[in-house]
């Protein structure tokens, strides 16, 4: 949807656009397994508030928003489960009017103390039982992400049905990335029980995102189980 709303622009307005993931900005592996070693094992792996380069994220943007161009745009190679060296960046042409930064937590807030009391689920029971883990990604949130998410002037959520679905629709993901691996293009493919334990990883802010971020997106895109779009929603902004 944001490449699309990108191209969209490009053609129909005079505006310059840029889309930018948030998963471009993960944590280079080094720095990850730095965190797991100082923090919490389970840091290791990406994904979750905190393990991302907030920092860079906000550099980029403030440079994006200044209006500067050949600004060097991050990449983080999925299949390597690192950033791509630096030398191999995009950057952009042109000074841009509108940056769609798209990601799964975009504009998650963090929870109160009380709710990371209990663990959630197989995850938290076994590998975070203090909780530390879990108050660390809830911290970054209340935090460092919170200045980021401020920057946004206009947020939209594609709402899925439920957590279940997350979980098949990654599956479905999983299952393209084996295609691919076939192809000898890429490797580490998780199979049923591998894929339950990483989405579990996602599940804390998934549901709470689920749960309340409806309320505050200015636009709210509801996903049916084949993820067509089932109900559409605007909140008018000043």
């Amino acid at each position: 949807m944001a490449d699309f709303l990108v191209t969209w622009l490009a053609k129909n307005s005079s505006f310059n656009s840029i889309a930018l993931s948030i998963d471009d900005f993960y944590l280079t592996k080094q720095r990850r397994l730095q965190l797991a070693k100082n923090v919490h094992p389970l840091l290791a792996t990406r994904g979750v508030p905190g393990t991302h380069d907030v920092a860079l994220m906000k550099s980029t943007l403030e440079q994006l928003l200044a209006g500067h161009s050949g600004v060097p745009l991050p990449h983080f190679n999925k299949h390597l489960d690192d950033s791509a060296p630096h030398n191999e960046w995009p950057r952009n042409n042109t000074a841009v009017d509108i940056i769609i930064l798209e990601g799964w937590c975009v504009g998650s807030k963090a929870q109160s103390a009380s709710a990371l009391t209990a663990p959630l689920n197989e995850l938290e029971q076994n590998a975070d039982s203090q909780g530390v883990w879990r108050n660390y990604v809830n911290n970054c949130l209340k935090t460092e992400y919170l200045n980021i998410f401020a920057k946004v002037d206009y947020l939209v959520m594609l709402k899925a049905p439920s957590f279940a679905a997350v979980f098949a629709w990654r599956k479905e993901q999983e299952q393209e990335q084996k295609l691919i691996a076939l192809k000898g293009q890429g490797a580490g493919t998780m199979n049923d029980a591998q894929l339950r334990y990483f989405i579990a990883h996602f599940e804390r802010v998934t549901r709470e995102n689920l749960n309340t971020l409806a309320s505050t997106a200015n636009a709210l895109v509801t996903l049916n189980e084949q993820r067509e779009i089932s109900c559409l929603e605007f909140k008018l902004i000043n």
